[in-house]
């Protein structure tokens, strides 16, 4: 077998972290904000993708009651579905992801 079958495939994406230079990698698949304001969702996606699950949930108890207030779904490589909890009973979930664990997100 050749060298470049044999090789690590390594993918990389365009959100890069500000601290590295490199592509975030916190381990979250996706982000999917919730929001009034189309720019304010589009910016907290990539930001909080950026964080990683622990300080996207901390930013979200800080800013819940703001007047640019935001719901998240955040999705991680090891099955975990993070939700906060005014989205629950507007979710749900197919069954090809049976097996993701849903985490609910309150205050």
């Amino acid at each position: 077998m050749s060298d470049i079958l044999s090789a690590k495939i390594t993918r990389y994406w365009h959100i890069l972290d500000g601290k590295t230079g490199k592509p975030a990698d916190k381990h979250i698949n996706s982000v999917t904000i919730v929001t009034k304001q189309g720019k304010l969702g589009d910016a907290l996606s990539t930001a909080l993708f950026v964080m990683g699950v622990d300080e996207a949930i901390n930013y979200w108890k800080q800013n819940k009651d703001e007047n640019d207030a935001f719901e998240m779904i955040l999705i991680t490589d090891d099955k975990k579905i993070y939700i906060t909890e005014n989205l629950v009973d507007s979710f749900t979930l197919q069954d090809k992801y049976k097996d993701y664990h849903i985490v609910v997100v309150t205050l």
